[in-house]
């Protein structure tokens, strides 16, 4: 049954060897916060995603052989003083600081001076906050649905193979502190679900305004690698990307050649209009493959030596709106899939 605990520790421990494995590396296990609720679900003795109410992140998801899939970062923290840095963390209502598409560049930023605005593929790219867009007071990078605590809608389990899915169902609406950032009503509505070894997350954005608004989004996922000399991402052959890495507020266009995208330096780039299945190499001979629809762009992020303590350890594969800002008139909805499983690597 799915329950809720006030504490964050793993009841996955059981073999099973013919799991394709993960890598298991000396994981940082977060400490016991008893005012810090976290939901689990459990499916199987062996096999338990973890959810936290604050960010609703999952920070947790083991095979049947215990073995880890996500990764946690050591500095992370579980006081609700910042957004959890692991896991999968959500990017709403922006997924950084500043982007916006289109001719609203120019229309939202108030510096007349700023030469951020050069047409890049189909962004434009200012790092000046939006005070129309996104209402008075400054909004955090990556938006706010990270730092806010979500509420369990509802919840199921799966005792016998005739009945459903395990899943848990969490929602945000707007309060005082979002509409201070963004000044739109909605309901957000994040539903994980376990289908056998298949990780499954369901985001829907509501317009419960009487106007229509605009929002970019993602899943900042982090995923446990054996060692960063070792992962490949593989799926973005050929496409357009923004290259951050030198200058976030002039990423340079480029277009991805390679069969597969390995890592020896800081990396962040943004793939757009990418396709619904990649695949990250994780080392061991296993991969995660991430299946989606509704996200429409990716993010591969790996921040090298400027994380001295984890960078080896991980490669964040994101599943993003970006290059083109979701618009969601009232009462109608915005929806987005991205489904989790572990395979032989190719």
């Amino acid at each position: 049954m799915a329950v809720v605990h006030d504490c964050s520790g793993s009841m996955c421990s059981s073999e099973d060897s013919t799991t394709v494995r993960m890598p298991r590396h000396a994981v940082w296990q977060a400490p016991v916060v008893h005012s810090f609720q976290v939901v689990t679900t459990v499916f199987r003795p062996h096999c338990c995603p973890q959810i936290y109410l604050h960010g609703a992140c999952v920070t947790s998801w083991k095979q049947a052989s215990g073995d880890e899939v996500l990764f946690v970062r050591p500095d992370a923290v579980f006081d609700k003083s910042k957004p959890i840095s692991g896991g999968i963390p959500h990017c709403f209502p922006q997924r950084m600081q500043g982007a916006i598409s289109g001719e609203a560049a120019k229309n939202f930023c108030e510096d007349s001076a700023c030469t951020s605005h050069a047409s890049v593929v189909m962004v434009r790219y200012c790092t000046h906050l939006l005070p129309v867009q996104f209402g008075p007071g400054a909004i955090q990078q990556h938006g706010f649905a990270r730092n806010s605590d979500w509420a369990i809608a509802s919840t199921s389990a799966d005792p016998n193979p005739d009945e459903k899915d395990p899943s848990v169902e969490l929602v945000l609406t707007e309060n005082d502190y979002t509409l201070k950032m963004w000044p739109f009503k909605f309901k957000a509505v994040y539903n994980v679900t376990l289908h056998g070894e298949l990780l499954q997350t369901d985001l829907k954005i509501h317009n419960t305004d009487d106007k229509p608004f605009e929002f970019t989004a993602g899943l900042h996922t982090y995923i446990e690698v054996l060692g960063i000399e070792l992962a490949k991402v593989k799926g973005l052959k050929g496409l357009k990307f923004l290259d951050k890495s030198k200058d976030p507020s002039k990423p340079e266009e480029r277009i991805d050649e390679a069969d597969a995208i390995t890592f020896d330096s800081y990396m962040d780039r943004v793939y757009l209009n990418s396709p619904d299945h990649v695949e990250l190499d994780v080392g061991t001979g296993a991969a995660v493959a991430i299946d989606s629809t509704g996200w429409e762009d990716s993010v591969v992020w790996n921040p090298w030596t400027t994380m001295e303590a984890c960078y080896k350890n991980f490669v964040c594969v994101e599943n993003v709106q970006f290059g083109k800002p979701a618009t969601v008139k009232p009462g109608e909805t915005w929806s987005a899939t991205a489904n989790f499983n572990v395979q032989d690597s190719k």
